[in-house]
């Protein structure tokens, strides 16, 4: 699967990726490696998939989340030494005052939170229906916000967000995810059923979501987005001292709220330890008003964006796109 772009609007648009044809075997070259990749390598890398999220699901639910970190911290800096500079680069950034110690302590932690994230598919809405392993905070935010019309979930990808889904059910409100797919078509298949599992909704990936989104909202539902962000290996969002743009889901959030009114309500999870949680709903926003329709967009994208990137900034262990472009 790819992402593809808009031009005309800069917004995000999800196409399958085209399966090589049989012809290419004979056209040589590219055409044949790629066709061998895709559907040699790609089925075998599919089917170890299948076969380790499965067999994850045999072990307790500990157990699971201490393999995936040794598995992280064996695997990133070996075989992914691109997103390990990318990683330092950003740390140098974001943390000036910290040390060579300090900044490669915290990386270490991102590795093994990235491992634990890869496993714990296989067991995560076991773990969110274990009162003792996932703590609330702020929850009355979001029910209380639910009750009173259209919400807007606006997600942070820190801890493991896959709890989010089954907390946000148990709390009795009826939510539906935009997300972007995985690469991978098994990875994609195993993402979706977690989550359809979990009770949550799916909504469309990329620009098609955008309709029935805003008809969710326009009937006082509601929808999740995550607004912090990386597209083709490059953080979009939060800004982290970066000039402030209108091309991510920050905008996009903006955007719905104006027009139908929605509430926001950012919500996340913090890893506490192994394979135990905190889940943090922080208080409701309502966006001030605008003199016309679109006055404030900017001034909406700080202003999200200035709720979010201190909660990214303070756990920058076990924020997912660390490892990602500024």
């Amino acid at each position: 699967m790819r992402p593809e772009r808009d031009s005309s609007r800069k917004v995000w648009v999800y196409a399958p990726r085209r399966a090589p044809p049989l012809s290419d075997v004979w056209r040589g070259g590219k055409a044949r490696r790629a066709f061998i990749s895709h559907w040699i390598g790609g089925t075998l890398q599919n089917a170890f998939d299948l076969a380790m999220f499965y067999a994850m699901k045999l072990l307790p639910a500990d157990a699971c989340s201490a393999l995936g970190a040794k598995l992280g911290l064996f695997s990133l800096p070996r075989w992914h030494k691109g997103a390990v500079k990318k990683a330092r680069v950003n740390l140098a950034r974001l943390l000036p005052n910290a040390g060579d110690t300090e900044r490669d302590a915290l990386m270490v932690r991102n590795w093994e939170n990235q491992g634990r994230l890869m496993t714990e598919f296989s067991v995560v809405n076991r773990m969110a229906k274990d009162g003792k392993r996932v703590t609330l905070h702020g929850e009355e935010s979001i029910i209380d916000a639910a009750r009173q019309g259209p919400l807007i979930l606006m997600g942070l990808h820190t801890g493991n967000w896959e709890l989010i889904w089954s907390i946000v059910h148990r709390l009795g409100i009826d939510a539906a995810l935009n997300y972007a797919p995985p690469n991978s078509p098994a990875r994609h298949w195993i993402a979706r059923r977690v989550r359809q599992q979990a009770g949550i909704s799916l909504l469309p990936p990329g620009k098609t979501a955008v309709r029935p989104a805003l008809k969710r909202l326009q009937d006082s539902g509601t929808i999740i987005v995550f607004c912090d962000e990386g597209l083709r290996g490059k953080i979009r969002g939060p800004f982290l001292g970066r000039k402030p743009h209108a091309d991510g889901n920050l905008a996009l959030v903006a955007r719905l709220a104006r027009l139908t009114g929605a509430r926001i309500c950012p919500v996340y999870t913090l890893r506490t330890g192994g394979a135990q949680f905190s889940f943090h709903a922080l208080p409701a926003i309502s966006l001030p008003p605008e003199e016309r329709s679109g006055a404030r967009l900017m001034e909406d994208v700080v202003l999200l964006n200035s709720v979010i990137e201190p909660v990214i900034r303070d756990h920058l262990d076990q924020w997912y796109f660390l490892d990602n472009a500024l």
